[in-house]
């Protein structure tokens, strides 16, 4: 018997996601319980061993699990509305000392935003050249 769902990726990552002040010790502290519920999604497991895992990791560091429809396990420290403009408002202030050539400041809100889980990939908008940012997933 082999893994049931194939066609979601995320299932089978090996790097473990966090948003959110925090988000990184608790990734580190449940890796092996998030390893647990993706084998569980992967392998189509009934809803009460999904369910049982992810209050495991709930409980044990005050977060909230979501799985994206692609399979990947991501812990939410917090809101994460307010956490998703958090993270908006710091990219476009990051994009903005970018544009004033204030490196400093861009490096220090990468920092920030890497201290609540967030990686960014930086590239060039290939209609209009303009310097772009986008989250790494």
């Amino acid at each position: 018997m082999g893994f049931r769902n194939l066609n979601k990726p995320g299932y089978f990552n090996q790097i473990n996601t966090g948003i959110g002040a925090g988000s990184g010790e608790a990734v580190s502290k449940n890796a092996d319980r998030i390893q647990a519920l993706r084998a569980a999604y992967a392998n189509t497991a009934p809803p009460q061993v999904i369910s049982v895992i992810s209050s495991e990791i709930e409980s044990s560091s005050n977060i909230r699990v979501e799985v994206t429809d692609k399979g990947k396990v991501i812990l939410v420290f917090g809101n994460r509305q307010e956490t998703d403009t958090k993270v908006n408002e710091l990219i476009e202030q990051r994009n903005e000392a970018r544009a004033r050539k204030d490196f400093t400041e861009s490096d220090r809100l990468r920092g920030v935003l890497a201290q609540m889980g967030i990686t960014l990939r930086d590239f060039k908008d290939p209609v209009t050249g303009e310097p772009k940012s986008e989250i790494v997933q």
